[in-house]
């Protein structure tokens, strides 16, 4: 079970994530990550400190989210990841195409 916050500053739109994201949380995970988009910043941040696993049906949405940022000129990043999440994102060829960040004030405000 995952518990989402989303926080919006003038630079970025944060989503602080809690726990797991397994199939069951996926639904909520979308509406989460499509109100970031919605918010039109930049910066889409996930704060991963907290976050342990996300499942299948996240990392679609996750991957959509990308693209849809990508296509609009914005960008979705990663900050604090733990590193069990760092091994199972580079597990499945995620790791690289995410913009990573140590702290999450940097990935909010730094420039890629």
């Amino acid at each position: 079970m995952v518990k989402m916050q989303i926080i919006t500053d003038e630079d970025a739109v944060v989503i602080e994530a809690v726990g797991r994201v397994d199939e069951a949380d996926a639904a909520g995970w979308a509406q989460a990550l499509e109100t970031a988009l919605a918010g039109g910043r930049a910066r889409i941040v996930l704060n991963a400190a907290a976050l342990e696993y996300i499942g299948g049906a996240g990392l679609r949405v996750l991957a959509r989210t990308m693209r849809q940022a990508a296509c609009e000129g914005r960008e979705v990043r990663l900050a604090a990841a733990s590193p069990e999440l760092e091994a199972y994102l580079r597990t499945i060829g995620l790791w690289g195409a995410l913009p990573r960040f140590a702290r999450l004030n940097d990935a909010c405000r730094l420039p890629r």
